[in-house]
C-alpha cells in the first residue's frame, strides 16, 4: 500500500508541477433507470509519459524501490478507498459503507505509453458524487496527511467546491448536465494563470453519459451519440472549457 502510495503521488507531482505537462480528464457515467449508477473520473497523463519516466529516474527512488533496476514500470492496481483510509491514522471515516464503493485505478504502462489515474464511485444519487469530492479535497486540507498523498489526490480530482448535485439531473426520460460556474479564475494572480496555462497545455475534457435507454436527443451541438443510441459523448479543450469559452451543459432525452 505504501509503494501505491508513493506512486500515485509521483505521478500527481509530474503533472501538477512541471510546466510543459499535457493531461485529458474524463468525466464518465453509466445511469441506472432509478438514478443511481458509476462515475468515473479519469485523469489520462499518457501524452506525459516520457517526462514521468523521465522524472522518475532521477527523483522516484523510493517511489519504484521494488521494481528491478531498469525495468519498464508496469503497473495497474485497483485500491479501495475505505482500504486505502483505514490504515491511515490522520483520516477519519465517518461513512465506512461509502468509501467500500469507491475505488482508485492506477494504469501506468512504459511499453504502451499508458499514465491514467481514476476515481470510481458507485453512486445512490449525485449527492454521493459531491460527498466523495468534498471529502476528497478536505482530506488535502489536513495540516497532518502524511506524504502529500491527499493533497495530490485533492487537487488532481478538482475537489474544490463542485456541487454534483446541483450540476446533474435526472427526470423519468431526461438526463440534464447544468453549466458549470468556473470560480475563481478571474481572482488569481496573473502568474498562478499562466502556469495554469502551460500545466494544461493542448488537454482536454471530455464528458461520457451512457444512458438507460435510447438517445431521442441531445441539445449540445458538439454531442457524439454512439452507434447503439446509449451513450453521448461531449469533447472540449481543455482551456476554453476552464476559461468559460465552452460549456458542457446538455440536455439529453431518451426513450
Amino acid at each position: 500500500m505504501k509503494t501505491l502510495k508513493c506512486l500515485i503521488t509521483f505521478a500527481l507531482v509530474a503533472i501538477l508541477f512541471t510546466a510543459t505537462s499535457c493531461l485529458d480528464i474524463v468525466e464518465e457515467m453509466s445511469l441506472n433507470k432509478d438514478g443511481s449508477g458509476v462515475f468515473t473520473y479519469t485523469i489520462d497523463m499518457s501524452k506525459s509519459m516520457d517526462l514521468l519516466l523521465a522524472l522518475g529516474e532521477s527523483e522516484s527512488e523510493e517511489a519504484i524501490s521494488t521494481a528491478e533496476e531498469d525495468s519498464p514500470v508496469e503497473m495497474d492496481s485497483t485500491a479501495n478507498f475505505y482500504e486505502l483510509m483505514k490504515n491511515e491514522p490522520d483520516f477519519q471515516i465517518d461513512n465506512p459503507e461509502f468509501w467500500k464503493k469507491a475505488n482508485l485505478h492506477i494504469q501506468m504502462s512504459e511499453s504502451q505509453g499508458l499514465g491514467k489515474i481514476s476515481f470510481i464511485i458507485h453512486f445512490d444519487d449525485f449527492d454521493d458524487i459531491s460527498y466523495f469530492f468534498e471529502n476528497l479535497n478536505q482530506m488535502g486540507q489536513e495540516e497532518d496527511a502524511e506524504d502529500g498523498f491527499s493533497q495530490m489526490l485533492s487537487m488532481a480530482s478538482g475537489g474544490t467546491g463542485f456541487n454534483f448535485t446541483e450540476l446533474y439531473r435526472f427526470e423519468k426520460n431526461k438526463f440534464t448536465r447544468f453549466k458549470q460556474q468556473q470560480s475563481g479564475w478571474d481572482e488569481l494572480p496573473e502568474e498562478d494563470v499562466q502556469l495554469i496555462k502551460l500545466m494544461v497545455g493542448s488537454g482536454t475534457y471530455t464528458t461520457i453519459y451512457h444512458l438507460p435507454g435510447k438517445v431521442k436527443k441531445a441539445s449540445h451541438s458538439g454531442s457524439e451519440i454512439s452507434p447503439d443510441q446509449s451513450t453521448v459523448t461531449v469533447t472540449h479543450n481543455m482551456l476554453d472549457y476552464m476559461e468559460g469559452r465552452v460549456s458542457f451543459e446538455n440536455k439529453i432525452k431518451f426513450k
